[in-house]
């Protein structure tokens, strides 16, 4: 096979756009809901329909988070761009097995088709963020920015881009397009020459899984922060799953396509600006900061928390024009966060540990976090506002109108998920706090920034 000598800005862009093609397949369940919502409740499946719709979710993220770790420890061993490229080709596979869950009319193919999606993305999630941590240098936090603005910005265009797919033709040829479309930068990963060394450690022995686990357990920063970016994963996988049904459910808009795309368009727009920008705040409170650790999560406190303080009039808003405006100034901000909270992920571990480090964060944010999180609001929503969920059509039941007390309990819903972010607030604090007593700094190797590994104790 041969081998192509991709340049590393090359591949930076490349994982830029293959996270960009990933969350636009995210987007497609909570975009086009009104049509999985008629899907489910005409398949073989005896949940509540908004719960098997949460579980759609929940099902990615619990195959990409074991999928991550294995991925993690696998780098030291195999080139990381090759896992990337294998799994991708897996994430594919998984597109196909999704588009004929619709005329097999399977929901239990569904959800295995989309655990099966989450393997197949831990690859290049697992592997991205730490070779653009180094390869950007000095410009860690703008590039980082970029990568990670993919996640709002390729969710609210897949939004946008599973309700008109899934409203002109079927959600199916929606899931379609994107295996085919995957399969660039699948083979281009393959066939990269890049060996992995910004990524782990080639002068070394491959460490056991034993000592990876155990450098981690050192850091109790680590573990504070990893659960404060649970809280914040649960409200934000929340907030996006549900939204667009939400938004039709209060009466804001009548027609789940329209409600989908203002969505995705605010979110879009929050998303590409907030994030980078998140990134290039970072690079300005870390440039003259010695504890790096420390100032990464400052910068998480303050964006959270100004983000948790701006959504939160969305779940009391009568109009349509200031719920958007509320969601649009609130994730401004929680948008800016992500690069911060994942360079607090990589200051926390040593720097040959980082693939592994952040690929066991995951796993633990999304089981503390955004996976029982779609879950338990559909069990809300199915208990206490029922008739609140729209429709292929758009259509309410007759019990939620307006002031009706199933309104007022999906507002509750909301504002439960705005109040949240409240626990992403004090593990970040808890940690910021033991990061400023620190007592042992690991030197990393240029260009990466200082990591910090404390001492359990």
């Amino acid at each position: 096979m041969p081998a192509l000598p991709l340049s590393e800005r090359f591949l930076m862009l490349l994982l830029i756009t293959t996270n960009l093609l990933n969350y636009i397949d995210r987007g497609i369940v909570p975009g086009a809901s009104g049509a999985f919502d008629s899907f489910i409740e005409g398949s073989e499946t005896t949940w509540g329909t908004s719960a098997a719709f949460g579980a759609l979710t929940s099902a990615f993220i619990i195959g990409f988070s074991i999928a991550s770790v294995v991925v993690g420890h696998l780098a030291h061993r195999v080139a990381p761009f090759k896992l990337c490229g294998v799994g991708l080709l897996i994430w594919c596979f998984s597109m196909l097995l999704a588009g004929l869950a619709k005329p097999l009319k399977s929901y239990a193919l569904l959800i295995t088709a989309r655990a099966l999606g989450g393997c197949g993305e831990a690859g290049f999630v697992t592997i991205g963020g730490p070779f653009i941590q180094d390869a950007a240098g000095a410009k860690q936090g703008l590039w980082l920015g970029v990568f990670y603005a993919a996640i709002p910005a390729g969710t609210a265009l897949g939004y946008g881009y599973g309700a008109f797919v899934a409203q002109r033709w079927t959600w199916a040829a929606a899931f379609y397009a994107q295996g085919v479309v995957m399969l660039v930068p699948a083979s281009l990963f393959l066939l990269s020459k890049d060996d992995g060394s910004r990524i782990v450690n080639r002068d070394q022995q491959p460490p056991s899984l034993k000592s990876e686990l155990q450098a981690l357990r050192r850091s109790k920063t680590f573990r504070f922060t990893v659960l404060g970016y649970a809280g914040y994963a649960a409200s934000v996988i929340g907030f996006s799953t549900f939204g667009p049904s939400i938004v039709v459910g209060l009466g804001l808009w009548t027609d789940s396509v329209r409600a989908s795309l203002a969505f995705s368009a605010t979110l879009a727009v929050s998303g590409a600006l907030g994030t980078p920008l998140g990134g290039l705040a970072l690079d300005a409170w870390t440039r003259k900061r010695e504890n790096k650790l420390k100032a990464a999560l400052e910068v998480s406190i303050a964006t959270v928390g100004a983000g948790a303080l701006l959504i939160t009039p969305a779940a009391f808003a009568r109009d349509r024009s200031w719920f958007l405006a509320s969601i649009g100034l609130g994730t401004l901000p929680l948008f800016a966060a992500t690069s911060p909270m994942n360079v607090s992920i990589f200051e926390g571990v040593p720097r040959e540990h980082r693939a592994f480090g952040i690929a066991v964060a995951t796993l633990l944010m999304h089981a503390f976090g955004d996976v029982p999180s779609p879950i338990v609001v559909g069990l809300f929503k199915d208990r206490w506002a029922p008739d609140c969920a729209p429709d292929a059509h758009s259509h309410l039941g007759e019990a939620c109108g307006v002031g009706s007390k199933q309104r007022m309990h999906l507002r509750g819903i909301t504002f439960g998920l705005c109040l949240y972010f409240l626990t992403s607030l004090v593990f970040f604090g808890v940690a910021r706090w033991r990061a400023a007593r620190r007592v042992e700094e690991v030197v990393a190797e240029p260009p990466t920034v200082t990591p910090l590994l404390e001492e359990d104790g």
